[in-house]
């Protein structure tokens, strides 16, 4: 079994590389990538020694945040040179870009909060830190107040996915926050990826809030992407069978990975080979590549 797509406490994750790395050993994962967002952290120092915890194999990856016109696409990258990709990533996600970005976001939704008038106890912006995640200092924040349930979005309520997905990245939605002058292009990200001596795959394609997602994918397979990551919760069986299809007809590769964050993840991503986790992902789905680059 292999999980290539999984976060550590370098960007969302609860656990640390040697944590999921013990983890991963357990559930008897033959290869794993740690494809934390926006950065290659992980690679730069821990995950060295990984032998010591993991006796499969570890590949190099990275979760990307990328505008296409004004819906944000996330591609993944495999089999990267860390070093070279890093260079790349600090133009765009340098602790004080990251901070810019967070300030912006927070500034709109207590506004919206405000107009809603929803309660929320807000961050005072000096405190902080780049490493902050934007959904946990507010998504999870107004859950902690009871009374807002009746006038907040249901489905959101206390589900950072949902609130990432419906709205904050829906262009249609009105607590939609435009990053498209903050991220780099779909575009610039593969060709990176690819400089960087790496493969790249369009990550959990079924859940972008786009009318359709084939139309999407058309449009990034000229760009040059090598693969779908299809092998996800967010795909079912039937709607997984449809994204195989694509992929066999237009020579993708495919990949697949638990999206794991944290063990008591409200969408039950725990990390592929645990007992409670329902998608188990062959390492034969990835035997046309892996020893590729």
């Amino acid at each position: 079994m292999i999980d290539l797509h999984v976060h550590s406490t370098y960007s969302d994750g609860c656990d640390n590389v040697e944590t999921l790395l013990k983890h991963a050993e357990k559930n008897k994962l033959e290869v794993i990538a740690i494809t934390d967002h926006n950065t290659i952290e992980a690679y730069k120092y821990e995950i060295l020694d990984y032998k010591k915890y993991f006796t499969g194999r570890v590949i190099t990856g990275c979760e990307v945040s990328t505008i296409l016109e004004k819906d944000i696409i996330e591609i993944l990258g495999y089999k990267i040179d860390v070093v070279r990709f890093d260079k790349f990533l600090k133009q765009y996600f340098s602790d004080e870009r990251k901070l810019e970005i967070l300030k912006k976001g927070l500034e709109f939704l207590y506004r919206k909060a405000d107009e809603k008038g929803l309660k929320c106890d807000k961050v005072a912006y000096e405190t902080l830190k780049s490493s902050d995640i934007l959904t946990r200092l507010f998504n999870w924040e107004i859950a902690k107040h009871p009374e807002n349930k009746s006038i907040y979005m249901q489905d959101a309520w206390e589900n950072n996915t949902i609130f990432i997905r419906n709205y904050l990245s829906n262009p249609s939605s009105e607590w939609f926050i435009d990053n498209s002058l903050d991220y780099p292009s779909t575009k610039e990200v593969i060709d990176e990826i690819h400089k960087a001596g790496g493969l790249a795959f369009v990550a959990h394609p079924l859940e972008y809030s786009v009318q359709n997602i084939y139309d999407i994918l058309d449009k990034i397979k000229k760009m040059g992407i090598d693969g779908i990551e299809i092998f996800h919760l967010s795909a079912n069986i039937e709607r997984r069978k449809g994204l195989i299809k694509y992929a066999e007809q237009n020579n993708l590769y495919m990949s697949g990975g638990s999206d794991y964050h944290r063990i008591d993840h409200p969408l039950k991503h725990s990390l592929v080979g645990d007992l409670r986790f329902s998608l188990v992902i062959e390492k034969n789905i990835i035997k046309s590549w892996i020893n590729e680059v």
